[in-house]
C-alpha cells in the first residue's frame, strides 16, 4: 500500500554521518567532534536536524533521567548553533561547482585533485556534492 504523504522525489537519499546523537552530553560532544572540519552548511543542517529529532523523542520519553540527559545534550547543540550564528560561520562555506561543469575540463595533474574528481563523479557521490559529505 502506498502512503499518500510519502515523498515522490526521485533524487537519491543522501547517507547520514554515523555517530551523531543527542542521548546525553557525551553524545552531543562526540557529534560536534565528528562534524568538526565538515562544511559549515552541513554542520548547521545536521545540528538543527538533531535538535528537531530530540523534540520528537522527548515527547515520547517518560524516564526523567533520560529526559534530563537529552535536554542537557540539546543545550550543548543549541549553544553550538548560537556560537555558529554569532561568529557567522556560514561565510566560510564554499560552494561546489557542478560535476557536469568540471568533468569536461582537462584532467588535473595533481594527484589529490584527480582523486577528488574521481570520488565526486564516482559511484558513491554520482556528481552530487551532498554525497561527498558522508564519504570520509
Amino acid at each position: 500500500a502506498s502512503n499518500k504523504n510519502s515523498k515522490t522525489d526521485t533524487t537519491e537519499k543522501v547517507d547520514t554521518v554515523p555517530g551523531l546523537g543527542f542521548k546525553d552530553v557525551e553524545a552531543a560532544k562526540q557529534t560536534l567532534k565528528i562534524l568538526e572540519g565538515r562544511d559549515p552548511e552541513y554542520q548547521k543542517f545536521a545540528v538543527k536536524g538533531l535538535i528537531g529529532s530530540s523534540k520528537r523523542v522527548l515527547a515520547g520519553t517518560k524516564n526523567e533521567d533520560k529526559i534530563k540527559a537529552i535536554k542537557d545534550a540539546v543545550q550543548i547543540l543549541e549553544d553550538f548553533l548560537d556560537k555558529f550564528e554569532r561568529d557567522n560561520v556560514m561565510r566560510l562555506n564554499r560552494a561546489y561547482l557542478n560535476y557536469t561543469t568540471i568533468e569536461d575540463l582537462p584532467a588535473p595533474k595533481d594527484k589529490l585533485a584527480a582523486e577528488f574528481l574521481e570520488a565526486y563523479g564516482g559511484s558513491k557521490a554520482k556528481g552530487n556534492y551532498k554525497h561527498l559529505r558522508t564519504m570520509y
